[in-house]
C-alpha cells in the first residue's frame, strides 16, 4: 500500500492539543478505512486527532496496517483494540480516549466532504448548541440513484424531544459533532441495544436539556454496500421500537409527547409488516405476503396495500409479479 501524503498544514503532530477529536469505529470495514481517514485529514482550519477503534474485527490486522501507514505519514491517528462488543461499545471506547472539547463521529465506511468540520464547529460555537448534524449524500455500488439522507428521511423544525422520538429530527450519525462533556455526561451510547443506539442517545440528550441544531447542507457521504447495518430493516425497526418502548412508561397518559410516541410506534409496526410482505413477495409466497399486507392495512396502511392483499387471494402469481414492482425495496411505504 502506498503511504498517503497529507499536506502538513492539514494535520497536527501526535502530541499537539487538538481542537476536535474524531471517533471511527471499525468492524469488517478495513477496505474503506483509508478513504474515511483521508477525508478526515483533509479537513482544513482545524486541529484534530483521530481515534480508530477496532471492534474485535476479523480484518483487524488490515485495520492496523491502514492506521500504521497514516501514522508513518505523520497523521494524528491512534488505534484502539477492543473485543467485539458492537458499535456502541466501540464508540464509547473512542469517546473515553478523546482529549478535545469537541467530538465528531464518523463510521469507517463513510467519508466527509471538504470543509465539513469547520462548518459544523462554526455552527456549534455561533449558535451555542451542544450537538449539530447535517445532510449526507449516498454513494457506492448499492446506491441506485443520487439522493441524500434528508431527501429520504427529512429533518423538520426544532429538534425537540417529541421531534426526535417521532422521527421528524434524526441526526445523521456520520455528520454528528458534539460537545464532548455533554455526550460523556449522558453516559455515551447504550451498549445493551442491538441497533439504534444513536437514536436512543439523541433522545436522552434532548431530555437532559442538551441543545441540538441541524442544517440541510450536504457535508458527508454515506457509502451503501451489502453489509450496511442500516440496510437490515427488521433490525433497525426492532431497535427503534425498543427505544420507544422504554420511553412510553415515562410519559403521562394524554400528554402530547405520548401521542407522538404512539404514532411513531404504529408507523414502525406498519413498516415491520410491510418488510415481511416484501420478503414474502421476493420469496414467491403469496399466502404469507397476503397475511402481512392485511396486517399493514390493520395498522393504517393504504388502499394500495388492501388491493394487493385482495389480488394475492384472487390471482396469486400475477399479483406477486405486480407487487414486486409496486412494493419493492425502493417503493414508498405509505
Amino acid at each position: 500500500m502506498t503511504a498517503p501524503r497529507p499536506e502538513r498544514s492539514l494535520v497536527t503532530s501526535i502530541g499537539a492539543r487538538p481542537n476536535v477529536s474524531v471517533v471511527i469505529p471499525c468492524h469488517d470495514a478495513a477496505r474503506f478505512l483509508s478513504d474515511a481517514l483521508d477525508s478526515v485529514l483533509r479537513q482544513q482550519e482545524v486541529e484534530l486527532d483521530v481515534h480508530v477503534v477496532d471492534d474485535g474485527s476479523p480484518d483487524g490486522d488490515r485495520i492496523g496496517e491502514v492506521v500504521s501507514v497514516f501514522r508513518q505519514a505523520g497523521a494524528p491517528v491512534q488505534l484502539h483494540r477492543e473485543p467485539h462488543r458492537g458499535v456502541a461499545a466501540a464508540r464509547n471506547a473512542g469517546l473515553a480516549a478523546v482529549r478535545s472539547p469537541w467530538v465528531a463521529f464518523l463510521d469507517a465506511d463513510d467519508r466527509w466532504r471538504p470543509g465539513f468540520l469547520r462548518r459544523q464547529l462554526d455552527l456549534l460555537q455561533n449558535d451555542d448548541v451542544d450537538l449539530v448534524w447535517c445532510d449526507a449524500a449516498f454513494f457506492g455500488p448499492a446506491a441506485t440513484e443520487k439522493t441524500t439522507v434528508m431527501q429520504t428521511h427529512p429533518s423538520e423544525g426544532e429538534p425537540t424531544l417529541a421531534a426526535v422520538l417521532a422521527g421528524r429530527c434524526m441526526p445523521v450519525m456520520s455528520t454528528v459533532v458534539a460537545r464532548t462533556a455533554t455526550v460523556r455526561r449522558a453516559g455515551g451510547f447504550d451498549t445493551r441495544l442491538e441497533a439504534c443506539e444513536d437514536f436512543e442517545l439523541w433522545a436522552r440528550l434532548v431530555a437532559d436539556g442538551a441543545r441540538l441544531a441541524w442544517t440541510d447542507e450536504v457535508g458527508a457521504e454515506r457509502r451503501l454496500h451489502a453489509r450496511n447495518r442500516s440496510h437490515d430493516t427488521r433490525r433497525m425497526v426492532r431497535g427503534q421500537l425498543e427505544v420507544l418502548r422504554r420511553w412510553a412508561p415515562k410519559i403521562p397518559v394524554g400528554h402530547p409527547l405520548r401521542r407522538a410516541v404512539m404514532r411513531r410506534r404504529e408507523a414502525l409496526d406498519r413498516e415491520m409488516q410491510l418488510t415481511r410482505a416484501r420478503e414474502a413477495i421476493a420469496a414467491g409466497d403469496p399466502h404469507a405476503a397476503r397475511l402481512a399486507l392485511w396486517e399493514v392495512v390493520r395498522r393504517g396502511g393504504s388502499a394500495k396495500h388492501a388491493m394487493g392483499a385482495v389480488a394475492l387471494r384472487v390471482m396469486p402469481r400475477p399479483a406477486l409479479n405486480w407487487l414486486s414492482r409496486r412494493l419493492g425495496p425502493d417503493a414508498p411505504t405509505a
